[in-house]
C-alpha cells in the first residue's frame, strides 16, 4: 500500500508539473497522459486486493522516469515550436460552412458504408464461430487467426473513409457548436458522422480505438478554446464540465457492448459491475506492466533490454484472465532498458510538443488541416497508459491511410459553399 501511495503521489506532483509548465493545458500530450496514468494508478489501487497485485518499486521507478521524460520531451518541443514559430495576424474563429450537398452526401456514403461494413462482419462472424451479438468478436479473432473467411476487402476499407469523415466532423462540430454555439440543429450531419464511427468501431471488435474519435474532439475544443480566450490560458474546469457527460457516455456505450466485442467465455465480458468492468480496462495495463517488470527485471538489469522469458499475456492474481497490453512504457522498456525507454518517451513527446505549439499557431493562421492530421494520432497521448501504438506496425500503417483518405476529402468540407 505504502509503494502505491507512493506512486500516486509523485503522479500528482508531475500532474501540477504539467499544469504549470503547460499554462493549465490539461491536453498538451504531457499533461494528458500524467493524469491518465494517476487514474489507471488509482483504479489499480482500487482492484489491487482482488488481482493480488503488489507494487514493486522497480515498477514505480519506471512509470516516474517515463512521465518525467514525457514533461521533459513536451517541454523541449513546445520551447523549439515556439522559437521558430512564423508570426501570422491571427484570424478568429468564424462558422465553417459546408454546402448542403456535400454534407448530404458524404453523410449517406458514411451511413451506407457503415451498414455494409456491420451486415459483412456479422456474416463473417457467423461463419467463423460467431453466435448472436457477439459474431463482430469472431470477426475480430478471425484476423487474429489468420482465418480464410474474411470480409469483403472493399467493405472492410470503408473504415477509412468513415474514420477520415469523422475527424472533421469533429473538428467542425466544436468549432461551430461548442465554440461559436451555433444550433445542434445544423450540425446534426457531423454528429451522425461520429456516431457512425463509434458504431463502426464495434461492428470491427473493438472499443477503445473509439477514443480515437473522442480524444480528437476534445483536443480540437481544446486548441478553439484557447485561441478565443484572449487571456491566451485553457479554462480547465469548463472543459472538464463539457467533457465529463462525453466520457460517461462512451464508458456506458463501452460497458454495454462488451457482449458483442468479445467471445463467447471471455470473464471481463460477463461482468456486472460497471465499476469494476472499468477499472479491469482502465488500471489492468498499470498491472500487467508490474507484473512484467517484476518476471523480467532485477535493479541489477534494469538498464538492459529483455528479449525472452515473459510471455506477451499474462493472468492477473489466481484470476482466469489478465491482459497484454502494458502502458505506452513496456514495448520500449524491454526491447532498449530504462535509459533507452527514456529516450523513446523523450523523442516521441518532443515532436507531440513540437507538433502541439504549432497547431495552435497554424489555427490562428486559419489552417485547420494541420490539426485535423494530429488529431488522428492525438490517441498516442490520451491512450499512453494503455498501450504503445507507435510499436504496432498495422496500427500505424492503418493511420496513415486514413489521413490519406482524410486529406482526399478535406476540400469538399473546407471551402465556400455555392
Amino acid at each position: 500500500m505504502s509503494i502505491f501511495l507512493t506512486l500516486i503521489v509523485l503522479e500528482i506532483i508531475i500532474v501540477i508539473i504539467n499544469l504549470q509548465l503547460f499554462k493549465h493545458d490539461i491536453f498538451s500530450p504531457a499533461t494528458i497522459s500524467s493524469i491518465t496514468f494517476l487514474i489507471a494508478t488509482l483504479f489499480a489501487l482500487y482492484c489491487a486486493t482482488y488481482w493480488n497485485l503488489i507494487l514493486s518499486s522497480l515498477t514505480v521507478q519506471v512509470i516516474v522516469v517515463g512521465l518525467l521524460f514525457m514533461t521533459i520531451g513536451e517541454f523541449l518541443g513546445d520551447k523549439l515550436g515556439t522559437i521558430f514559430t512564423v508570426k501570422s495576424p491571427i484570424k478568429k474563429t468564424t462558422l465553417i460552412v459546408v454546402s448542403k450537398k456535400v454534407k448530404v452526401s458524404v453523410t449517406i456514403c458514411v451511413v451506407i458504408m457503415t451498414i455494409l461494413y456491420a451486415v459483412n462482419a456479422y456474416h463473417v462472424g457467423l461463419l467463423n464461430g460467431g453466435t448472436g451479438g457477439n459474431a463482430f468478436a469472431y470477426t475480430k479473432s478471425a484476423y487474429a487467426s489468420n482465418s480464410s473467411i474474411r470480409m469483403n476487402p472493399i467493405i472492410r476499407q470503408g473504415f477509412k473513409f468513415i474514420m477520415a469523415s469523422a475527424y472533421i466532423a469533429c473538428f467542425i462540430l466544436a468549432n461551430n457548436y461548442l465554440i461559436l454555439k451555433q444550433r445542434l440543429k445544423e450540425n446534426m450531419t457531423y454528429v451522425i458522422i461520429i456516431v457512425c464511427s463509434i458504431a463502426v468501431t464495434i461492428f470491427s471488435g473493438s472499443r477503445t480505438e473509439i477514443l480515437r474519435v473522442i480524444s480528437a474532439l476534445f483536443l480540437d475544443y481544446s486548441i478553439l478554446l484557447q485561441i478565443n480566450n484572449k487571456k491566451k490560458t485553457i479554462r480547465s474546469g469548463l472543459i472538464i464540465k463539457k467533457i465529463l457527460p462525453v466520457v460517461l457516455i462512451i464508458i456506458l456505450i463501452a460497458f454495454l457492448s462488451r457482449q458483442v466485442v468479445k467471445v463467447t467465455g471471455t470473464a471481463t465480458s460477463q461482468g456486472s459491475s460497471l465499476i469494476y468492468y472499468l477499472a479491469y480496462y482502465v488500471g489492468s495495463p498499470i498491472a500487467v506492466l508490474n507484473n512484467k517488470i517484476s518476471m523480467a527485471f532485477s535493479k541489477e538489469n534494469i538498464f538492459m533490454g529483455v528479449t525472452t522469458g515473459v510471455p506477451n499475456f499474462v493472468y492477473l492474481g489466481n484470476l482466469d484472465y489478465g491482459g497484454n497490453v502494458a502502458t505506452i512504457l513496456q514495448p520500449s522498456l524491454f526491447k532498449y532498458g530504462l535509459i533507452g525507454m527514456a529516450i523513446f518517451i523523450l523523442i516521441i513527446y518532443f515532436w507531440g510538443g513540437l507538433l502541439y505549439s504549432r497547431i495552435k499557431c497554424s489555427l490562428q493562421a486559419g489552417h485547420s488541416l494541420f490539426i485535423l492530421l494530429f488529431s488522428s494520432w492525438y490517441y498516442m497521448f490520451t491512450m499512453s497508459y494503455y498501450d504503445d501504438i507507435i510499436s504496432q506496425l498495422s496500427f500505424v500503417i492503418t493511420i496513415l491511410l486514413i489521413d490519406a483518405v482524410l486529406m482526399i476529402i478535406y476540400p469538399l468540407f473546407f471551402k465556400k459553399a455555392s
